[in-house]
């Protein structure tokens, strides 16, 4: 939450936070799916900086890659097909970084599977909605994301410096 608080511009927290609310449906449509009830401890498991960590880097690659664009050419000097050819490319690199940073958390979860009897009813849950939150929230940082920062992006895109970040 904090690291939303001191992102550039208000559209990319509003990206950010509507993707830790997309992939919480998305873990509670994989658990109604699975047949799984969402008790305490299996929401318990969604750990939102886990979850939106993919997000934030993509928001922010291409807040600042648009930027750097608009103060080498000006913003609107850029047309609809140029912005969505630099978030195409950027989103691209961006989002083998982030495909694989959450295919290692996703491995991470394999031993709790494993789990049987008593560790296995009681781990489980917990393993699978933070699976499944960590599938809805790649799936939406890699197509959502993009889309909607193309069109919350439209114009006056500058990189500003916060204070509070340049103290600590």
């Amino acid at each position: 939450l904090i690291v939303l608080i001191f992102m550039a511009d208000w559209r990319t927290t509003v990206t950010v936070s509507i993707i830790m609310r997309l992939a919480v449906l998305f873990a509670l449509r994989g658990m109604r799916i699975k047949g799984m009830s969402a008790n305490r401890l299996s929401m318990g498991a969604i750990d939102f900086g886990i979850i939106v960590d993919g997000a934030v880097v993509m928001v922010e690659g291409l807040f600042v890659a648009l930027d750097k664009r608009a103060t080498e050419v000006g913003m609107e000097k850029i047309n609809k097909l140029a912005k969505l050819g630099l978030f195409k490319t950027t989103g691209t690199e961006m989002g083998k970084s982030i495909f694989f940073s959450k295919i290692i958390i996703l491995t991470c979860l394999i031993p709790i599977f494993a789990f049987q009897k008593v560790e296995g009813k009681m781990f489980s849950p917990l393993a699978y909605t933070l699976g499944f939150a960590l599938l809805g929230a790649l799936l939406f940082t890699l197509t959502f994301v993009p889309a909607l920062s193309s069109i919350l992006l439209r114009k006056n895109v500058t990189e500003k410096h916060n204070p509070v970040v340049l103290f600590f």
